[in-house]
């Protein structure tokens, strides 16, 4: 075979390949001017802020976002002289970390946003519209969080247009969106595809879609998008936490089920583990005893003891059986431990923008593993039903008629025998053709293989439509049938020879045909071979009384 020839079913691969390279690398090299219909990014409103502390006394700060050394529940004042381009109306976007916020110009609140009594604390985006004119006011944020950890915390501040701070909300942070959007497609895909497949694969493999589509609201809980689609600040402020102690149950049920044979054990006890955190991270919430970011102590120690110790449990058990299926598995997970540990040091240091992107590296890992996995399965399982498909071909066909064969005879006699026993009706059909030896010697071997085919093919034509025929081998064919009352059958004989006298006046090399039926008598027959017998006895009867 040529080099041509094997690429050739690549073509239209290689085609769209050097095509879209092509274009991509004269748009690279061309000279251009910028035509993108994008705003321009807002303006940044980062410096010359001061704290004023409770004694009025002012300090400069540093540039935007800066940490400031105040307690939980204290209310945090900074303050601005606006400067000349807001003479013009604009619009303040603040982020505030898990805290309360009130706006003044001059002293006169213009927005206000508090969460009353509850214990659920969402950080948000705030779109403050500002009218025109209020330049050289001084506008005075003030700040105020339950949290120790979030309290002092001031973000950066942006202002422009409405439709320059969205855009620039979306490039900012849209990744991780349409990340989260495509890793929830393919879960509920593999989701589908594992029921579907629920008898032919093991049920943990749903295990790989579970896991994609937690990391997937994990994902889109972190985007910090969540207020262009849901304006409820309580699963804005709530969705991470209650996803984040059950992300890791679904792969550790996986490597139990499918990866672990010796230490199941040891892996069960840390999904009891994981099951604890969560119940009382939840309950904890539900009974005003601490709200969600307060618990995440609880889900991160969990986490910590529970994949640390599957990280053992793996390299154990590639010690014990070091296949190249535990090898692959103990690296990925390596891999995904590591920025899994690394979001946590972040977390304790309070680094929580590096958090972030720590975490989302380690969720493309994990993406990366859930695909690998549940590829591989599929295409092992294709490549094995391909494979059965092929055996069960040469098992249960006939070559020669691309029917069913012996084999097949035999194991569909056998089950409809058991199905009879319990009140089912079933006949057997024989028939033998009575000088394919003539036939052979006169005109050929060829003849006689085109004098069966024929044969089979009037049989089909005859009892095809009220059961299931096969050949025997050589000269001799079957037919099995269920619910058929003997009336059908006589008459069906009747036909059966009209077929063959019409074959018989078109060829050079006719035939006839010896044909005989027994139905199943429970009385009579013990097992199927003796309803065989009488079959087989029947047509025996027809082909010497000719």
């Amino acid at each position: 075979m040529s080099s041509i020839t094997k690429i050739k079913p690549f073509f239209p691969y290689i085609f769209i390949l050097v095509f879209m390279t092509g274009i991509i690398l004269a748009g690279w090299f061309a000279s251009h001017d910028d035509a993108s219909l994008s705003s321009p990014p807002p303006n940044s409103l980062n410096e010359n802020w001061v704290y004023v502390s409770d004694e009025e006394t002012t300090v400069p700060l540093d540039v935007l976002p800066t940490r400031l050394n105040v307690e939980a529940n204290e209310p945090m004042r900074i303050e601005i002289t606006l400067p000349e381009t807001f003479e013009d109306a604009q619009t303040l976007r603040i982020r505030t970390s898990l805290a309360t916020v009130t706006a003044k110009l001059d002293g006169e609140v213009f927005y206000a946003h508090d969460f009353g009594e509850r214990m659920t604390i969402a950080s948000l985006w705030h779109m403050i519209d500002l009218p025109a004119g209020v330049e050289n006011q001084t506008l005075t944020l003030t700040f105020e969080s339950p949290y120790q950890a979030m309290s002092g915390r001031v973000n950066e501040i942006s202002y422009g247009t409405r439709v320059q701070l969205y855009e620039d909300l979306l490039e900012t942070f849209g990744l991780r969106l349409i990340i989260a959007t495509i890793l929830m497609i393919i879960s509920i895909l593999m989701m589908v595809v594992a029921f579907f497949m629920r008898k032919r694969m093991h049920p943990a493999y749903a295990c790989l879609g579970l896991f994609g589509m937690l990391l997937a609201l994990w994902l889109f809980a972190e985007s910090r998008l969540m207020q262009f689609f849901i304006g409820n600040t309580f699963i804005i402020g709530s969705l991470s936490y209650i996803v984040l102690p059950l992300i890791i149950l679904p792969i550790h049920g996986f490597f139990r089920e499918v990866i672990i044979q010796k230490y199941r054990t040891i892996v069960t006890a840390f999904i009891a583990l994981h099951l604890l955190a969560a119940f009382l991270v939840y309950s904890a919430h539900a009974f005003g005893v601490a709200a969600f970011f307060e618990t995440t102590i609880i889900t991160l120690v969990a986490s910590s003891i529970s994949m640390l110790g599957l990280f053992m449990v793996l390299f154990l058990e590639y010690k014990a059986n070091p296949s190249s299926k535990i090898r692959q598995a103990f690296i990925l997970y390596s891999v995904f431990l590591f920025f899994a540990f690394l979001e946590f040091v972040l977390f304790f240091q309070q680094s929580f923008m590096q958090t972030s992107a720590a975490a989302f590296i380690g969720v493309l890992v994990g993406i990366v593993a859930v695909i690998f996995y549940f590829v591989e399965f599929i295409l092992t399982r294709y490549r094995a039903s391909l494979e059965k498909d092929v055996y069960e071909k040469l098992a249960f066909i006939d070559p020669l008629t691309e029917g069913l064969n012996r084999m097949a005879y035999i194991r569909d006699a056998t089950l409809a025998f058991h199905q009879a026993k319990q009140g089912t009706s079933i006949a057997l059909v024989y028939f033998d053709l009575n000088n394919l030896k003539t036939i052979n010697d006169n005109f050929g071997h060829h003849k006689g293989d085109a004098a069966i085919r024929a044969l089979y093919d009037m049989i089909i034509e005859g009892f095809g439509d009220v059961g299931v025929c096969y050949r025997l081998g050589g000269d001799e064919f079957a037919c099995l049938l269920e619910g058929v009352d003997p009336e059908i059958i006589e008459a069906r004989q009747v036909d059966f020879k009209h077929y063959i006298n019409d074959f018989n006046n078109a060829t050079r090399f006719p035939f006839s045909v010896a044909i005989g039926y027994a139905i199943y008598d429970k009385d009579r027959d013990s097992d199927i071979e003796a309803t065989m017998r009488r079959a087989d006895e029947a047509m025996y009867k027809h082909k010497h009384a000719k």
